[in-house]
């Protein structure tokens, strides 16, 4: 069986709302142009000041990767969420899953 594979690069930023829109629109592209596995890269979702990393984590499952689950069976594609700042309760770190 032969499939494409699309690698996304991005820069991402401290604005989680923007990252997000790139990553779609980047997700959106290569699955039009007939990938069947987009791949985005680590810590696409935020990327900033290190003692800034727990503000921005999430819990998994949470809204990143409902987004990401939504985006791929819209388009029929395996999606690769990258690695995304994990909130762990009762730690001040933030994991980077």
């Amino acid at each position: 069986m032969k499939f494409l594979a699309a690698a996304i690069q991005m820069l991402a930023s401290d604005d989680k709302t923007a990252n997000l829109q790139e990553a779609e629109r980047w997700v959106r592209q290569a699955a039009s142009e007939g990938a069947r596995v987009v791949a985005l890269p680590e810590v696409f979702i935020w990327r900033g000041n290190k003692q800034l990393e727990r503000a921005a984590a999430e819990p998994i499952p949470g809204p990143t990767t409902a987004g990401l689950a939504a985006l791929a069976r819209e388009l029929g594609i395996y999606l690769l969420g990258g690695s995304i700042l994990e909130e762990i309760p009762a730690s001040q770190k933030a994991y980077n899953t």
